[in-house]
């Protein structure tokens, strides 16, 4: 079994972040809105659940990402790949290389800085039709790619 490389965490930790901060103004901007026009009856100071919100995302951040490294692992099988992941819920999918009908590799911003890439299988069906395994190394993952694309070419013919 295979370990995503620690650096997704920071990855994952500034995508948190970044979440928190956009619930928390558009939370600011309802609670701005919902006390001046006195929608709500209860005496909050403008910004207090905004503030709330940030801070519970920012903790979470830190928190989760570590956990959700923790438990990410998958497997190249002979016939299949294995990914296993999960904090609360565990998640074990396996993904048969006669299914896979597409595979990208990509790289967001935060990827690209630290030398990341995700390897996005998909997969023939309508709920959940696409796999993604993140934080590869873009050299693994576009070698995984092409030699997932040889396999499964080979399988169709």
């Amino acid at each position: 079994m295979y370990k995503l490389l620690p650096e997704v965490k920071t990855v994952w930790t500034f995508n948190f972040i970044i979440r928190a901060i956009f619930y928390s103004l558009i939370i600011l901007i309802i609670d701005f809105y919902l006390i001046k026009g006195d929608l709500i009856f209860i005496d909050f100071p403008i910004g207090i659940l905004s503030i709330l919100v940030f801070t519970f995302g920012f903790i979470l951040s830190f928190i989760l990402p570590q956990l959700a490294y923790k438990y990410w692992w998958f497997d190249v099988k002979e016939n299949e790949i294995y990914i296993e992941r999960g904090i609360l819920t565990r998640i074990r999918t396996v993904v048969p290389y006669s299914k896979i009908q597409h595979i990208d590799v990509q790289q967001s911003v935060l990827d690209r800085l630290f030398h990341l890439s995700k390897l996005v299988l998909y997969t023939a069906g309508t709920r959940g039709a696409d796999v993604i395994i993140p934080g590869l190394p873009l050299d693994y993952a576009e070698q995984l790619r092409d030699s997932l694309k040889d396999i499964t070419v080979n399988d169709s013919l």
